[in-house]
């Protein structure tokens, strides 16, 4: 077995043309009448050799390999190779890891540690099997990874990050930190030198020799320009290779406390940007922050994250403490006297900043009709926009006929626009003054100042002579009925019938029929039916599933809300239902539940216990989110509610109802929206059936 080992191993270092032979094993080979002749005169040719001799800044895991163009190796007992490899075969100095075969024509090295930093490595063999072996490598040399010097003020450490330990006492006579600039006084400064530390995984800081901090003795010099040199040399605690090259680069001294910039906001909706020269405490800018005229809010409410999490920054966002700022009134923002950074330097100059804003640019709906909304001859559509900013014009489009019409300008102040469709497109309407009945596409485009900026709105709509009610059957059935509108005359017994189909983006004719009665039925895929369009003699009905489908259920919740450490309450608030028309009357009422930790009714307490004689504060909002009403009232029992009767010329929109509890520590509201619209209460008429003439003795 030791002949064949041996016979292998010789096979792989004749291959090698640096490798020399011995006679002694030369003739061990020769002396086995099974082998085929070996012609050392010839080695194998080495095809792959990782890392490359002599490589250079060699790091990790990286093993040493070597491939031949053919087979070198008999095949033997891989045990057997990696004990014989390992002991003919040395890495100096030496390093945990073990040798392994590739196959007959490779060999490997794999180390079980990172290879040492700064470090040369050889590869030799016993004289018994090489007479010489000129293979090494280098590993990775100091490096600087990343120096961190923040502000320098007072004491404040700089900071080096190296690519692996370093030995202090080589490092502290090889640095050097000198003034760049000859117009500043030659500075000497003196450094204590220590190690930084890290978060382990055990989350407990240790030391890492890895980090440098250098500690001024005395305080650093104000606006001073640095430039840090490490000379070549050996700084490091693992390996005796010297650096490459000198290790530099420059830094500066803080300067003065002041305020490098600040960014005024422009538009009603941006933050005012303020930037230091040196880190500032979040909770020291909010205490001394003041804004005049005062904002509605306390600005210890607004800026209550700040006050909290007290964190340390160069730069700060300031969003308008009232969600916006009102654009007619000037605002100004000052800093008390006390304020200072972190170093407890006061700022060396400061203006009040004073500034006035526009109205963002926008233009949004306050009442626009759905898509695919259904309405009779008499509705008296009036779609309504609110806008602000530089609004220069808008496209109307109403059935390819086209009209434009120029906006003022809202620049402190929204403005409200409305389409009169009935007075600017009047070759829609019969002579009574009603909008004929028909499938309209409309699309109002406003085009701002500001270049390639503005916005499309785009809804279709039916004007219908009758209602079309659809119910949706099993397997995708569809079930059609033609009403007449309340007060309008009978329709025909039966009629012709269009189906059409489609998606978001294109819509085709899936079927007609004609002569069919009420209760029509028709297999339409429920996933692509689009609209269904009902001729009775001279009249014409439209029945859309969207228009069908009633409001969705988000539209009227009525769930407590989240429970929260930072609030000491919950609630609920809602109304009667979710969808009013002009004049009618609004119901609402609310439920209060103060809130307790892990106590009998966690989360929230029983009745009575703290919910009572609250005073609070409801408010109705319309489309824009002006206030529209405002009623105060007291809790009892937990419990509290009332009414709001909506005006006969109430705007058509979204409006919201919002609760708050007056008098309190920490600010609770309530919100519930509703809807104000012009729409038909569905009409059923059932006909009940009974199968037997008695049902109870």
């Amino acid at each position: 077995m030791k002949k064949i080992i041996l016979i292998g191993t010789a096979l792989f270092l004749t291959a090698c043309n640096n490798f020399s032979i011995s006679e002694d094993l030369k003739a061990l080979i020769e002396a086995e009448p099974n082998l085929a002749p070996i012609n050392f005169d010839k080695p194998a040719e080495i095809e792959f050799v990782s890392p490359a001799d002599h490589s250079e800044q060699v790091e990790g895991l990286v093993p040493i390999t070597f491939l031949w163009k053919e087979p070198i190796l008999a095949l033997q007992n891989h045990q057997v190779v990696k004990d014989f490899l390992s002991a003919h075969l040395t890495i100096e100095p030496a390093h945990p890891g073990e040798w392994r075969s590739l196959g007959t024509s490779g060999i490997m090295f794999e180390p079980k540690k990172a290879w040492k930093p700064s470090t040369e490595y050889y590869l030799t063999g016993t004289p018994e099997i090489l007479t010489d072996l000129n293979y090494s490598f280098k590993t990775s040399t100091l490096i600087l990874e990343h120096h961190d010097f923040g502000t320098l003020l007072k004491k404040t450490p700089l900071t080096l990050q190296f690519n692996q330990p370093v030995d202090l006492g080589s490092f502290g006579k090889g640095f050097s930190i000198k003034t760049v600039n000859e117009e500043d006084e030659p500075t000497t400064l003196e450094f204590d030198i220590q190690y930084g530390s890290k978060t382990n995984e055990q989350e407990k800081e240790i030391i890492d020799k890895t980090i440098l901090k250098l500690i001024p003795q005395q305080e650093w010099p104000e606006n001073v320009a640095y430039e840090f040199i490490l000379e070549t040399g050996d700084y490091s605690l693992d390996g005796d290779l010297l650096t490459d090259k000198i290790i530099e680069f420059s830094f500066k001294s803080a300067g003065p406390f002041t305020i490098d910039k600040q960014v005024l906001p422009s538009t009603h909706t941006q933050s005012l940007k303020m930037y230091f020269s040196a880190p500032v405490s979040s909770k020291v800018l909010a205490e001394s922050l003041v804004i005049t005229p005062q904002p509605k809010k306390e600005l210890s409410e607004v800026l209550n994250y700040w006050i909290e999490n007290d964190y340390t920054s160069t730069s700060f966002y300031l969003s308008p403490p009232d969600g916006v700022w009102d654009p007619e009134v000037e605002f100004t923002v000052n800093l008390k006297p006390s304020f200072t950074d972190e170093a407890g330097r006061s700022l060396k100059r400061f203006e009040p900043y004073v500034f006035q804003t526009d109205l963002d640019t926008f233009f949004r709906p306050v009442y626009f009709p759905n898509n695919f909304s259904v309405f009779g001859r008499g509705v008296d559509l009036k779609p309504t926009f609110s806008y602000g900013g530089e609004v220069e014009g808008l496209e109307v489009s109403l059935n390819g006929v086209e009209k434009s019409f120029q906006l003022k300008t809202a620049l402190k102040k929204r403005k409200i626009w409305s389409l009169d469709i009935k007075s600017e497109f009047p070759e829609f309407f019969n002579p009574s003054g009603e909008l004929n009945s028909g499938d309209y596409k409309l699309k109002i485009r406003s085009n701002f100042v500001e270049k390639n900026r503005y916005r499309t709105y785009e809804s279709r709509f039916f004007v219908s002579d009758f209602a079309v009610e659809l119910k949706q059957a099993a397997n995708d059935t569809l079930i059609v009925n033609a009403v007449p509108f309340p007060n309008q005359e009978i329709l025909t017994e039966s009629f012709d019938m269009e189906f059409y189909v489609g998606d978001w983006q294109s819509e085709t004719h899936f079927k007609t029929v004609e002569n069919v009665s009420n209760n029509f039925r028709l297999e339409v895929p429920r996933n692509e039916f689009r609209m269904v369009k009902v001729v009775s003699g001279d009249k014409i009905g439209f029945g859309t599933p969207y228009f069908n489908d009633g409001m969705n259920v988000w539209d009227a919740q009525a769930d407590f809300g989240d429970w929260k450490y930072n609030q000491n309450y919950s609630g609920v608030l809602f109304t009667d239902r979710p969808l009013y028309k002009p004049g009618q009357t609004l119901f609402y009422k609310g439920f209060i539940r103060a809130l307790e930790l892990f106590g009998k009714n966690f989360p929230l307490q029983e009745v009575g216990k703290s919910v009572n004689n609250l005073e609070y504060e409801i408010q109705v909002f319309d489309p824009e989110y002006n206030v529209v009403e405002t009623t105060v009232g007291t809790i009892s029992g937990g419990s509290f509610d009332g009414e709001y009767e909506l005006p006969a010329d109430l705007r058509l929109g979204n409006y919201h109802l919002n609760f708050t509890l007056k008098n309190e520590d920490q600010r609770f509201t309530l919100e519930t929206p509703f809807w104000v619209q012009e729409y038909r209460k569905p009409n059923f008429l059932i006909t009940p059936h009974f199968s037997t003439k008695q049902a109870l003795a």
